[in-house]
């Protein structure tokens, strides 16, 4: 029996507060449940915040199975975590087979699994090949050197197996298993697999080529969620909606055809130049309601030396396009780009109010493992220096691991709240203002007691000269 795990929530945060309010089936853990229920695979998801389940709870459910082998996802921030739940589980099932996956065993997997000498192994990239394989296998063990992209343990050292060579398609993976769960508010679904662009502070975990799903089983899944849910929030989420045109407009005039789009509304982010005009009216037509670009800098110099390769002229373009054609627009943006200077970080705030999106969101640059800016801050280059490498404080919203050198975190976290209140005052939407204040009391209020703290203890939170704290060395083996 494989026993697959998204795993609790670590502490009741702003993260937490905003998925209670919509949850959602782990697409991840979905996807792989419906790989495994097409092949026949016997196989059992425990969503541990879908049902806001603790760590013992999902103790407790396991003891009920008695699991083979367990997969567990999980997140940079979560890491650990979820290193200290792989050993709880290996305590009380010490003839299990512990295996990981997820975006961040992927981005560092000899580093996670020297972490834990309790996981047995780790898979990088997607896991449907390799659960398939150790689910045929009397001894999980002795397959492990035969499965792509496989990470563990030989005569006391850490070994590899040759990387995961993707195909083409993903034709045959099948639908995901989203009647495994009970009704959700919120559904994540995706075309395709992979992404092109080389953005600095992206990491490809599924590969750099796009493959696209069978449009059969991505209809059936929106049929599914549509007669279910047709209340739901529908995302989309494709790195960049569209990426393949051919492809996503035989989806869309078959949503339109089925009279799907008549019950369900979407929403999906996309890339400024892969859109057009009679493709946003597509889109449209098919019930998209908001789509979402990644503009991220308000810089021409600053969209090319990250690989982003857009334009702020086609930023502006393409707003307005997807305005004119009915569609709620939201702006992604990042501050904190390599290099980036004061003046190129006001072109941003002033490129945010002339746009004029009717929702934003705005990060503060983070290392995430596996992209180069992560590679950069731990070489102490483009303009930035790491001061700690615990995971749980990489966060773009309430992070405090990296310094740069053109900005203290407290200027960037200023002009991130200038750039949401002058959005809305200098175009007069002064009730969308007290919209969004009452929106984020919750994080507000995180955001006071992390500022206070900094203040307080500000060598221990990374401030300009201040040396990497303690925490640091959690992410070591057999710690939380």
């Amino acid at each position: 029996m494989i026993t697959l795990i998204n795993p609790p929530f670590h502490e009741k945060t702003t993260y937490y507060f905003n998925y209670v309010t919509a949850k959602y089936p782990n697409p991840s853990l979905a996807y792989l449940g419906g790989y495994l229920e097409k092949k026949g695979i016997p196989f059992r998801i425990i969503d541990a915040k879908f049902y806001d389940l603790s760590v013992e709870e999902v103790l407790e459910m396991l003891q009920a199975t008695n699991p083979g082998i367990i997969g567990i996802t999980s997140t940079t921030t979560e890491i650990n975590h979820v290193q200290a739940m792989i050993s709880r589980i290996k305590r009380c099932f010490p003839a299990s087979f512990v295996l990981l996956g997820g975006v961040h065993a992927t981005a560092l997997p000899r580093e996670t699994l020297a972490a834990n000498d309790d996981l047995d192994a780790l898979v990088a990239g997607e896991g449907e090949s390799a659960l398939e394989m150790l689910a045929g296998s009397v001894d999980p063990y002795s397959v492990l050197p035969e499965i792509p992209g496989m990470y563990f343990r030989r005569g006391g050292r850490i070994v590899n197996s040759p990387p995961k060579v993707y195909g083409s398609g993903l034709e045959g993976y099948g639908k995901a298993a989203f009647h495994l769960w009970s009704k959700a508010d919120r559904y994540f679904v995706s075309t395709y697999r992979g992404c092109p662009f080389p953005c600095s502070f992206c990491f490809r975990a599924l590969g750099r080529s796009p493959r696209l799903r069978d449009p059969a089983d991505v209809l059936e899944e929106l049929e599914y969620i549509a007669t279910r849910a047709p209340g739901c929030d529908l995302l989309i989420v494709d790195a960049t909606f569209g990426l393949d045109r051919s492809h996503t407009e035989y989806i869309l005039k078959e949503i339109i055809r089925s009279g799907i789009n008549t019950r369900i509304g979407w929403r999906c982010a996309t890339r400024v130049d892969v859109v057009d005009r009679g493709f946003l009216e597509l889109m449209k037509a098919a019930g998209c309601r908001t789509v979402s670009f990644g503009i991220e800098s308000g810089a021409d110099r600053i969209l090319k030396a990250t690989g982003k390769n857009t334009t702020v002229a086609r930023c502006i373009e393409a707003v307005r396009e997807a305005k004119e054609v009915g569609l709620e627009t939201v702006g992604y943006y990042l501050f904190g780009h390599p290099g980036e200077t004061k003046r190129e970080l006001n072109d941003t705030l002033r490129l945010i109010w002339r746009m004029n999106c009717d929702n934003i969101a705005v990060g503060i640059m983070v290392p995430w493992p596996g992209t180069r800016v992560f590679d950069l801050a731990r070489r102490n280059a483009g303009g930035y220096r790491l001061v700690s490498m615990d995971f749980s404080r990489f966060d773009k919203y309430f992070g405090s691991v990296m310094e740069f050198e053109n900005f203290s975190l407290s200027y960037l976290e200023f002009m991130r709240l200038k750039a949401f209140v002058c959005l809305y005052l200098k175009n007069h939407r002064f009730l969308d203002l007290v919209r969004f204040l009452w929106s984020v009391r919750g994080a507000a209020f995180k955001k006071s007691r992390h500022l206070a703290r900094r203040i307080l203890g500000r060598g221990r939170y990374g401030g300009r000269g201040g040396s990497e704290d303690a925490g640091a060395a959690s992410y070591t083996k057999g710690s939380s």
